[in-house]
């Protein structure tokens, strides 16, 4: 009766050992931390390089925020190109407050040159619809 126990011991902790080691991690694989859906991205340069900035929602006022990391480097004037992974369309408009001419930025799209758009380095504003 005892061997019985003890055999069932073991197989139960070895069970348990095995559930561990294959946790989510291993199951769900590698996972990008980096763009994530949800967030509007706003890159200092084109195809999306230099600082960065997400959002996730509206900021009419862009003149006292910073890359992400970088404080003192504003992005008011500084996008040069964008990624929209949200289920909205984002505006960005040349003058805070939202004011001025607009560009869309259509939802789960991007646009590695704003140049092309007459919306580079002109971004004051980001509004959400």
């Amino acid at each position: 009766m005892q061997r019985r126990f003890g055999v069932m011991i073991g197989a139960v902790a070895l069970g348990f050992v095995g559930a561990l080691s294959a946790g989510p991690s291993a199951a769900a694989g590698t996972v990008d931390m980096g763009i994530q859906s949800g967030f509007f991205y706003a890159y200092e340069h084109d195809d999306f390089k230099g600082g960065s900035a997400r959002f996730q929602g509206t900021d009419k006022d862009l003149s006292d925020n910073s890359w992400d990391g970088q404080a003192g480097r504003i992005i008011n004037d500084n996008i040069s190109s964008v990624k929209n992974q949200t289920d909205r369309d984002v505006y960005l408009y040349e003058h805070s407050g939202c004011t001025g001419d607009p560009y869309l930025s259509q939802k789960h799209s991007e646009d590695k040159d704003l140049n092309n758009n007459d919306m580079e380095n002109k971004a004051s504003c980001v509004q959400f619809e």
